[in-house]
């Protein structure tokens, strides 16, 4: 039976190859056979044209295919629109009967809790320690840390040494220096502190051991500037209690001397008799701040005075200076004499 199926599949494999050369060579034959022309196509004319010569309709106008192109148009479509319904909301009892067509719910007794409310939050921690201590405390409570018995002590001191800003001045003693019932405004003869150079202000008790003094000014809130202090507790001073100081306790305050924040004019070129401007970080005196200026031109000193109002305002560009300067802290002076051209003058500010 083997054997008998392989023959069969040899000879269909025979012929299908017989079949596959027989169908190429007339294939080829057909390809080779030579183009015969139709007598009934005419041959194109040196002109260009293919029309016979005898107006007869030619083989492209009976067998062509005629295109015409033209603007298209817009092809209305038409919509089929659905009626509108119009309903009607269900009534009760038709409701009840959709709902009775459902079937019932099965109950799961593990999915029944109670309302599960939320622990309880702690209350807010509480900073620091509570101390169980009577307010206010007893009178006849002695204070912690304070040796009312023996001689009198300063225990401290402020404002001492160079500064920039001292608001007040106080010291503090070991003990009372007052009784509680004078603890108001006090003169400069009643208070144990010297402060030189002597300065109007208010002296204050803050408690019955603590000295303070403030500077009185409508124009500043703080002690002078370039200024040294000396502040002096006097030997024998004596407080409340009897005690004695045994010896004196002095100490140094110093603050800062103005600085020149602008001057005008400066390494340029000015005019006979300019107008000098210098502005500084402080309140200053301009009567006592001229003093301390020298002028020179030409290696000669020259005598200077303030400028008036009218003339600082003659002078646009020193005008517009003293107009933009915190009032007080700047002075405008001037030569007698006009200078003479080309003198190079100079302008010293500071002790001479």
């Amino acid at each position: 039976m083997t054997d008998n199926r392989n023959s069969k599949r040899t000879l269909i494999g025979i012929g299908v190859f017989i079949l596959a050369v027989v169908s190429g060579v007339l294939i080829y034959s057909r390809g080779q056979r030579p183009t015969i022309p139709d007598a009934s196509v005419p041959t194109p004319t040196a002109s260009g044209t293919d029309s016979p010569a005898d107006g007869s309709q030619t083989q492209l106008e009976k067998y062509g295919l005629s295109i015409s192109l033209s603007e298209g148009q817009d092809q209305p479509q038409t919509v089929d629109s659905m009626p509108a319904t119009n309903g009607e909301p269900l009534s009760p009892d038709e409701v009840s009967l959709l709902l009775a067509r459902l079937p019932a719910l099965p109950l799961d007794s593990s999915q029944q809790t109670s309302f599960n409310l939320p622990p309880e939050s702690p209350p807010p921690p509480r900073q620091g320690n509570v101390i169980e201590a009577a307010f206010p405390p007893f009178e006849t409570e002695p204070v912690i840390g304070v040796d009312e018995a023996g001689p009198l002590k300063v225990l401290r001191f402020s404002p001492e040494g160079e500064i920039p800003i001292a608001p007040f001045i106080s010291v503090t003693f070991n003990q009372p220096m007052v009784p509680l019932g004078t603890l108001g405004d006090l003169a400069e003869a009643d208070v144990p502190l010297k402060i030189e150079p002597s300065m109007p202000g208010t002296w204050r008790w803050l408690g019955t051991k603590t000295l303070t003094f403030e500077y009185d000014s409508a124009l500043i809130d703080r002690l002078p500037k370039a200024t040294e202090f000396t502040l002096t507790v006097p030997a024998g001073t004596k407080s409340v209690n009897g005690g004695v100081l045994a010896e004196a306790v002095t100490w140094n305050l110093k603050t800062p001397p103005p600085t020149i924040v602008a001057s005008y004019p400066i390494n340029s070129s000015a005019p006979l008799e300019p107008i000098f401007f210098i502005s500084f970080d402080q309140r200053i005196d301009p009567a006592e701040v001229l003093k301390t200026i020298k002028v020179q031109g030409g290696y000669q000193n020259v005598d200077v005075v303030l400028a008036s109002q009218a003339e600082i305002e003659k002078d646009e560009y020193v005008n517009g200076l003293a107009v933009n300067t915190l009032e007080g802290r700047w002075l405008a002076f001037r030569a007698t004499e006009p200078f003479d051209p080309e003198t190079t003058i100079t302008v010293t500010v500071g002790p001479q």
